[in-house]
């Protein structure tokens, strides 16, 4: 099973957008996937499951997010969406996790790394493929899934804000390199919701490729309304493209998502 991180801890870049597209991308090319929800907003868990709290439920009995930092995760029985996606969705508890809690226990980093690890690889022989959404926050829920990933993906939109923090995302990827998963590969930054007639934004990237260099991707993803529609609707982008607008997104879409998870596989 190769597993794969989204990953930005800044909010607001499109990072849940990217994961969920590619998963849907992922099970139409028939790849059986398992999609892990670690960010506490739950879109991703409202975009396959019908509602972001349906592992808040009293009544549920399936694998929750939060578990899999535990020993208990080693028993998780994800969501099954349909014969090719299954999710494990977030949780309220992923909270006290991201604060270095199992309830009221405070808990070692390194313990909670070790039991995720262990949770998450228990899926190898069930899954051809993993895509972790994570925290738009640095900290020990995102070095979880860094050190449990074959790769990493950075979508970054351009603002003076966004780009800041992209230094202290690649440190935290070269650590966790350094010192948990020395396999782990990051595979470039992906600019999204960009404005293709700006040129400030054109400087911006320029500067950006000059700094990072082959790490920028080569592709971008425009702003688009249609994109929007597509993620209200819990839909892949290119589903039924109408307009000029819209096939240019479908188009646009389509082929990143379809050349990010050949990439991932492939290797």
């Amino acid at each position: 099973m190769k597993i794969f991180s989204v990953a930005n801890q800044k909010g607001g870049v499109g990072k849940t957008t990217l994961s969920t597209q590619l998963a849907f991308a992922a099970i139409e090319q028939g790849i059986k996937t398992l999609f892990i929800d670690l960010d506490t907003q739950g879109n991703a868990t409202l975009t396959f499951a019908g509602q972001s709290q349906i592992a808040n439920d009293d009544e549920y009995q399936g694998a929750k997010a939060s578990r899999l930092f535990t020993a208990a995760g080693e028993d998780s029985l994800p969501i099954e969406v349909n014969e090719t996606l299954s999710i494990i969705p977030c949780d309220n508890d992923l909270f006290d996790v991201i604060r270095g809690r199992i309830g009221t226990e405070i808990i070692d980093d390194d313990v909670l790394m070790a039991h995720f690890i262990k949770s998450v690889k228990q899926f190898d022989s069930q899954f051809e493929l993993c895509i972790i959404d994570t925290p738009p926050a640095l900290g020990v829920v995102l070095q979880c899934a860094l050190a449990v990933s074959d790769i990493v993906i950075s979508p970054l939109s351009i603002s003076v804000y966004d780009m800041e923090g992209t230094e202290q995302l690649l440190n935290t990827v070269n650590y966790i390199r350094e010192t948990t998963n020395k396999n782990l590969r990051h595979g470039g930054i992906l600019l999204m919701k960009t404005n293709t007639r700006s040129n400030i934004e054109k400087e911006a990237i320029e500067s950006l490729k000059g700094q990072y260099g082959s790490l920028v991707l080569p592709m971008q993803l425009p702003e688009r309304i249609a994109v929007k529609m597509a993620v209200a609707m819990g839909q892949a982008v290119w589903h039924k493209p109408r307009g000029s607008s819209h096939n240019k997104a479908a188009i646009e879409w389509k082929n990143v998502c379809d050349a990010i998870i050949n990439n991932i596989v492939s290797h």
